[in-house]
């Protein structure tokens, strides 16, 4: 029986980025322990396309960012560890001083357990489960694999992947550049859950009008039946008009009709004594039979049920796993995003569930907090990856 993945999108760490008409810039430097200015470098907010690099004096600064804005600021270089900070914009952040720690030697926490042969196996699952199996995923390349450190315990079935240098990703169907800083990914090959933390941040590739057109079109088909189409519109009560439907699975009894019992169970109790004792077990096995059974039924799920605002705050509360159904997804859709294809025409679900049963804020540019919180199977799980991956500053 195959296992139900799950996918637990910790890299939404960083998706923390709303948007208003008031702009503001945060400038600062960067110093290592010693006080030295740290030059080149990456300076970006977390999954988006804002991003600068240190100057000669180590210096920075990033510029038209909402006010009221919550977000991560990241700093990344070689050699160092990379520094992040959630940050409240309520004005602009200037001299912001940034001190950046030396890294520790990944050799000392990765041990190759494996020859070539299997460091190529791990190497084609981290890729699947991290960039995706669809047509766009075809097209997502890791231009500089070989900085990947890969781990396999084979005690704990997981699969543990760090990477000396940012990933560079070259996404041609969405027409992105990612530089993906992956701090930590977790795959269990047994249950099939992964998770990972990581901080991108977008370019946009160069190319022909005819390329920057198709573009355009991949990204509509990568948005539409997203997680990150989904909190737009659940927090601005959008949902149903845009064809998603929220269900749950609960367990009801209902009776069943066993003709056979309805037939021989009066004979049963009559005639108890002339009944052969082969004849007899028989119709003592139909009469034990249960009279009902409990089975999962569908209903309907409404957004004033899973959507609460409190103190101007929007929050996704489930206190039981939802199926999210989407119905203006088309064949050829699902099939750019993942293959095999293994859903029926027109439809696309995904299922939904928080961790402890609790509840997370979200933001209306489609972000949300605590992602280890949230997990996803269905579709989701099959869809929400790096070749399908769209900046948070994305505009539809």
């Amino acid at each position: 029986m195959q296992k139900n993945s799950k996918l637990y999108l910790l890299y939404l760490l960083c998706m923390v980025y709303t948007f208003s008409n008031a702009q503001i810039n945060i400038s600062g430097t960067v110093h290592n322990e010693m006080n030295e200015p740290v030059i080149n470098a990456d300076v970006f907010i977390a999954n988006t396309t804002i991003f600068t690099k240190t100057s000669n004096d180590g210096s920075f600064r990033l510029q038209n960012m909402a006010k009221g804005t919550e977000l991560i600021l990241v700093v990344s270089s070689l050699d160092y560890e990379t520094f992040y900070k959630n940050l409240a914009l309520n004005n602009s952040l200037e001299n912001f001083q940034i001190k950046l720690r030396d890294k520790k030697d990944l050799r000392d926490v990765v041990v190759y357990a494996f020859g070539q042969e299997s460091w190529k196996k791990w190497k084609e699952i981290f890729t699947r489960t991290f960039i995706g199996t669809g047509k766009f995923a075809d097209q997502c390349k890791i231009i500089n694999p070989k900085d990947l450190l890969l781990q396999y315990n084979d005690r704990t079935k997981i699969l543990r992947v760090r990477s000396k240098k940012p990933l560079q990703i070259s996404n041609k169907a969405l027409g992105y550049d990612i530089v993906f800083d992956i701090v930590n990914y977790n795959y269990n090959t047994e249950t099939q859950e992964l998770s990972y933390i990581g901080f991108p941040y977008f370019q946009d590739s160069k190319g022909s009008k005819k390329a920057i057109k198709r573009h355009k079109q991949n990204r509509a088909i990568a948005y539409n039946g997203s997680i990150m189409q989904f909190i737009r519109l659940l927090y601005n009560h959008r949902l149903q008009e845009e064809g998603y439907i929220l269900l749950n699975e609960q367990p009801r009894k209902e009776k069943i009709f066993n003709p056979l019992k309805a037939r021989y169970i009066n004979h049963l109790a009559n005639s108890k004594n002339k009944i052969p004792k082969d004849s007899l077990a028989f119709y003592e096995s139909i009469k034990n039979q249960p009279d009902s059974t409990y089975k999962l039924v569908r209903d309907s799920v409404s957004v004033s049920e899973i959507l609460k605002t409190e103190n101007h705050n929007n929050y996704l509360q489930l206190k039981s796993r939802i199926l999210v159904q989407y119905q203006r997804v088309t064949y050829s859709d699902l099939e750019m995003k993942t293959k095999p294809q293994l859903w029926q025409y027109g439809s696309s679900i995904s299922g939904l569930e928080l961790r402890d049963h609790t509840r997370i804020t979200i933001y209306p540019n489609g972000s949300y907090s605590d992602p280890d919180k949230l997990m996803m199977s269905g579709i989701w799980a099959k869809t929400e990856t790096v070749s399908t991956l769209l900046p948070l500053d994305y505009k539809e």
